[in-house]
């Protein structure tokens, strides 16, 4: 990572990729001062801390989701659940065959 950040320099790394990128690059970054934007949904507990360490030095920016119309779908959530606290909402979600789990994007609405 060093060496492909040497000859590659950037300013920001826009990961989509797996919970399992941020250790590929998530130190080096750090150190670099790269800014980071993580759009993984399931981090374990351990890759969340490692997250927060890293923001200590650089700026990162995680979401489950950073589409637009989630984003705007998460300020509905939690606008309505300041006005209506005692509503029951349901949340369905339909994935690919081979999505394990419910998705980061539900949790986080939820």
């Amino acid at each position: 990572m060093e060496e492909l950040l040497d000859k590659h320099p950037v300013d920001i790394i826009i990961d989509f990729s797996s919970n399992q990128g941020i250790y590929t690059y998530g130190k080096i970054a750090a150190e670099r001062k790269i800014k980071i934007i993580s759009a993984i949904s399931h981090y374990t507990e351990e890759e969340i801390k490692l997250i927060k360490g890293l923001a200590n030095q650089t700026i990162v920016f995680w979401s489950p989701n950073i589409t637009l119309g989630v984003i705007f779908l998460l300020f509905a959530a939690k606008f309505l659940k300041k006005i209506a606290p005692l509503v029951d909402i349901e949340i369905n979600e339909e994935h690919f065959k081979m999505k394990e789990g419910t998705s980061g994007t539900a949790i986080k609405t939820a």
